[in-house]
């Protein structure tokens, strides 16, 4: 995850764990300090959904000879979808 830094990882990973998306546990047997996170059942509900966008992006990229999808360029697209 290189495009995220230590100041919007972990507010991202707190609104993850306060919706139930996630568990957070933190070792402190011994330093430095660990900390895992995990899935909760709630949050795998959404390995579906998350696939399917993924196979998306991999066809749209192929249809238009790229490598990786931008989303941010559908972002628009969505937000105009959700309308319906």
């Amino acid at each position: 995850m290189s495009f995220y830094s230590r100041t919007n990882f972990e507010p991202a990973m707190e609104k993850m764990e306060a919706t139930g998306l996630i568990t957070r546990t933190v070792h402190m047997s011994k330093p430095p300090l660990k900390v895992d996170y995990q899935l909760t059942d709630f949050g795998k509900t959404l390995i579906p959904l998350l696939q399917f966008i993924s196979q998306w992006g991999m066809e749209t990229a192929k249809i238009n000879n790229k490598d990786t999808v931008d989303l941010i360029n559908y972002l628009p697209l969505i937000v105009h979808l959700q309308t319906f």
